[in-house]
Parts: structure tokens; sequence; C-alpha cells
């Protein structure tokens, strides 16, 4: 009876181990098909999940509307070239440049030609500006002084030099996934910066008051999108240019 009892012991034991063996080539097979379902999913985005607020992966050029108080001699559309500069461990270089070559009014704001938009090092939520400006203004921007800009890279200046943190620490976050407080207090005088959270849309205001009526700027980023709308100009809307992007039909000027 012993050896009969000792034989059912070992069928059900080689049972059981087969069972096991069975359920983990199961379970292997599942995380496999998992995983390449989630690959093939990432490939037809067509775009890079690690860059939400920016334009679609590939995109170079975007077809953009112009409207602007500056000069009826400036079309109502053309191109904004959007170029990869340079990678780095954590985000992407881009620049942005308007591809117009005309001379217009007020074009140049404290040595920045306001048809380049500047350079943008994007990361999964968040993206930092850095300008460019004439080399007689760099000490309007000296870092020391909280109230003035530190967004800018001389035009002499190679910006494949600086690293990520010197991106982040000298560029602005222009967008990101959650909302900034003004620094500076609302009559403190000096360069006033917010970014607010609207849905899928990161709206990014920056502002003088040194005078009156001085230099404005706001960008609208939405994920999946890119910049879908930027104006800049001055008080009381004085050499206005409005950026849009040429084929969305949302009203995505902000409120």
């Amino acid at each position: 009876m012993k050896k009969f009892y000792l034989f059912l012991t070992i069928i059900a034991t080689s049972l059981c181990l087969v069972g096991c063996g069975d359920k983990e080539k199961s379970d292997a097979r599942s995380s496999e098909y998992m995983e390449q379902s989630n690959a093939e999913s990432s490939d037809d985005t067509g775009r890079s999940d690690t860059e939400s607020y920016w334009f679609p992966s590939g995109t170079e050029v975007q077809r953009v509307n112009i409207e602007t108080l500056i000069s009826d001699d400036i079309p109502n559309e053309m191109n904004l070239l959007i170029t990869h500069i340079a990678s780095y461990s954590d985000g992407n270089l881009y620049e942005l440049r308007l591809d117009y070559n005309e001379e217009f009014a007020c074009r140049s704001f404290d040595g920045w030609d306001r048809r380049h938009l500047g350079y943008f090092y994007v990361e999964e939520d968040c993206i930092y500006r850095v300008r460019v400006i004439d080399e007689e203004f760099k000490p309007t921007f000296d870092s020391s002084d909280t109230a003035s800009r530190t967004d800018a890279i001389t035009k002499n200046e190679d910006i494949t030099t600086w690293s990520e943190e010197d991106l982040k620490t000298k560029g602005t976050i222009v967008c990101q996934n959650i909302q900034m407080e003004d620094k500076l207090g609302k009559e403190e005088k000096g360069f006033h910066e917010v970014i607010e959270i609207d849905g899928n849309q990161s709206v990014y205001r920056g502002y003088y008051n040194r005078v009156e009526t001085d230099f404005y700027e706001c960008f609208t980023w939405e994920r999946g999108k890119g910049l879908v709308y930027y104006e800049s100009g001055y008080g009381a809307a004085s050499f206005q240019l409005k950026i849009t992007l040429a084929d969305d039909e949302n009203d995505i000027e902000p409120k």
C-alpha cells in the first residue's frame, strides 16, 4: 500500500511541474507579445513619446499664418523652419525660424531678430528657449540681475558647445506641464514670466514693465502638435506679430 501511495505522489508532482513549466512559457510568450505590440504602437504614432509638446517627429517645415501690425508688405502665410541641431542624453535641441528674409519695421528688439524665434531645448514635458542676440546687447542680459533676461546667446557663439545644464540654466522655460507663478511682484520692475495650463495646452507669457508700452511675448504649445500660437509686440499691440498654424481651424489664441 505504501508503494501505491508513493507512486501517486510521484505522478502528482510530475503533473504539477509540467503545468508550471507550461504556465511560465505562456507568460513569457504573453510578455513578448505585449512588448512587440507596444513597440508597434509607438512606431505608429510617428513621433517621439519623449517630446509631448513638440512638433510631430520628423517635422521640418510648418506652414503658418502671419498676422501683424508691423507692415502690410509681410505675407499672410509663410513657412516656419524646424531644424534639429543636436541630441543630448535627456533631450534634443532645435531651431525655429521664419522663412522670410525681407526687412520690416521693428524687426529687431534689444539686438534680437524677431524672425528667429530661437533655439529650443526639448525634454519630455519641458521646453527651454535661448534667443540669439547681437554682441553689443550682451550686458543687458547680465545673469546677476534677476529682473532682466538671461535667455540669450550672442551671434558669434556656438550653441552646440553648451551642455544640457547650460541650456537649462541660461535658457528660459517657455513650456512645461505644470503652472509657473511670476517670480516678481505685480508692480516690481523687470521681466515677468508665467506659465498656465489649459487642458492639453501650456501657455507661456513674458513681459517687461520698465515702461508702460514695453515688450511682451506669448507661446502656446499643444500636446501632439507643437507650437500652435505665438505673439510678440509692445504695449497696446504696437508692432504686433502673431503666428498660428495654417491648417488649424480651432481658435487657439489664448484668452
